[in-house]
């Protein structure tokens, strides 16, 4: 698809070519320093972007975004997807 809005699945950190899978980094090191921390915690961030993406690119419609869950214990799905982004920054 071409509605990526952070990398595509095949250029994110954490994807493996020869399963054609994405999978979950491990939690940085914040005992790092420098360029290998901020190296560290941009891979992060981009894992669990594309995560969230691909994930999200699996409801049906776009109704699925909007539409509250029928049991009302928890806010439609568009209320999560800038979580990963937002939490990330704060």
């Amino acid at each position: 698809p071409g509605y990526w809005t952070g990398l595509e699945p095949p250029r994110c950190p954490g994807f493996e070519a020869e399963t054609q899978t994405l999978s979950s980094l491990r939690t940085p090191n914040l005992r790092q320093r420098g360029p290998a921390l901020r190296e560290a915690l941009e891979n992060y961030f981009e894992n669990g972007w594309t995560l969230t993406e691909v994930l999200f690119s699996s409801l049906s419609d776009e109704a699925a975004f909007y539409r509250p869950p029928a049991h009302g214990l928890r806010h439609a799905m568009v209320f999560y997807y800038g979580h990963p982004a937002a939490l990330a920054i704060n």
